[in-house]
């Protein structure tokens, strides 16, 4: 015993000698067995044999074994005790179902697996005109970002051909519905060609028809 302080080293040693053979470090009276460990000196203070730096434990009120972010506290020892735990990534510590590594179930507002973003559907974006094709089955991205082919929309009505898409000027009486709003020429309607002694026949876009939806028809003779 040097330090004198009632706890000896494990190979004995002189000038002083006691029964116990616990301390860790003989040269320090403040290192020993029956000291409080000191988080983050990097001394091993109450030879524990965990020379610790001092971790952060928090509470998992969801029992789902991801921590609360938000309320860290420190345990001197490296060890967390229950029922704190060393994880401390939750977003939301009310919730079983949502921490990282729950699904993420895209467009509901909720992010699930606590990475900052909801994740969105992607739909298959044939022509690259960052419009997805209107009929196809979308996948979901985690990361709030579709890959290159996908876009997050499913609004073009002809994905093999990048100069038709809702994005698109639609000129009248091509026959073409290029900005994909369902009928040819601006807003839909299409004032079909005729003879000059007629009144025109004109096809109006059932949604914007004003009449909940209903097309409507108009069909005129020949004018004598």
């Amino acid at each position: 015993m040097f330090d004198n302080v009632n706890f000896g080293t494990p190979d004995g040693g002189t000038p002083a000698y006691v029964t116990d053979n616990t301390d860790c470090d003989d040269t320090d009276a403040a290192v020993n067995p029956s000291v409080a460990e000191i988080p983050g000196n990097g001394i091993d203070d109450d030879c524990d044999t965990v020379i610790d730096t001092g971790i952060p434990c928090y509470p998992d009120a969801d029992l789902d074994t991801y921590g609360d972010t938000s309320s860290p506290t420190s345990d001197p020892d490296g060890v967390c005790d229950a029922p704190l735990i060393s994880d401390g990534t939750d977003c939301d510590d009310t919730d079983a179902l949502i921490n990282p590594g729950a699904y993420d179930v895209a467009g509901d507002a909720i992010d699930q697996d606590c990475n900052g973003i909801d994740a969105i559907f992607c739909y298959p974006d044939a022509d690259l005109d960052g419009y997805g094709n209107v009929i196809s089955t979308p996948t979901t991205d985690a990361d709030g970002s579709c890959d290159v082919g996908f876009a997050n929309n499913n609004t073009d009505c002809d994905d093999q051909r990048n100069d038709i898409n809702p994005g698109q000027p639609d000129p009248s009486q091509d026959g073409i519905d290029q900005d994909c709003d369902g009928g040819d020429g601006p807003e839909g309607i299409y004032v079909k060609p005729h003879p000059p002694d007629a009144a025109p026949i004109v096809s109006v876009n059932p949604a914007l028809s004003g009449e909940g939806g209903n097309a409507s028809f108009f069909l005129y003779g020949v004018l004598r």
